[in-house]
């Protein structure tokens, strides 16, 4: 899907050919009949529909859904849902084989995207099945880090993954002089 006209929807970040975006529901409906194999494989795992999947984050945290636009194609969904009862958001992203096509960009923003995501929560977090090799790797490559246990969900071996926001961890550490008593 080329996207004709964003000008009229929030730009949260743009790099050249890159651009986050305010998520919309047709959006969602394009990623959901387009989603590659390996995300619709992971909603089947939390008994998601790629459409379901999709829109119902747009229903609910609207503010904290991103469409992802690079080359003026829509390639990707993401976002963050509140974790209730703390200061943890579960992070997530759905989409498109255009991903791989552009990796590049998508690999060179990342980290401002995710940092976007975050900004609101201390910590986000989510699972992946641990036999995604590729997607573990750029995870880790974007400041994730995984726990040493894993999990099972329907017959799939899963791993959490978290990754900390600097903002709400950052320790002031102030030289002082000795106090003499």
């Amino acid at each position: 899907m080329v996207i004709e006209d964003y000008t009229n929807r929030n730009i949260f970040y743009k790099n050249n050919n890159f651009k986050m975006v305010s998520a919309s529901i047709i959006d969602a409906e394009y990623i959901a009949n387009n989603m590659r194999k390996s995300d619709i494989y992971e909603c089947s795992i939390f008994n998601f529909t790629p459409y379901d999947a999709v829109t119902k984050p747009i229903i609910h945290y609207p503010n904290e859904t991103y469409s992802i636009i690079i080359n003026n194609k829509l390639v990707c969904l993401c976002g963050t849902a509140p974790i209730p009862e703390t200061n943890m958001g579960s992070i997530w992203g759905l989409g498109t084989d255009d991903i791989d096509k552009y990796f590049v960009s998508w690999f060179k923003n990342t980290n401002k995207t995710i940092d976007i995501m975050q900004k609101n929560y201390e910590q986000v977090t989510n699972s992946i099945p641990l036999s995604n090799k590729k997607y573990i790797r750029w995870l880790r490559k974007s400041g994730f880090i995984f726990d040493k246990k894993t999990y099972f969900r329907k017959n799939e071996e899963m791993v959490q993954f978290f990754r900390c926001n600097s903002f709400y961890n950052v320790i002031y550490n102030e030289e002082s002089e000795p106090v003499i008593h």
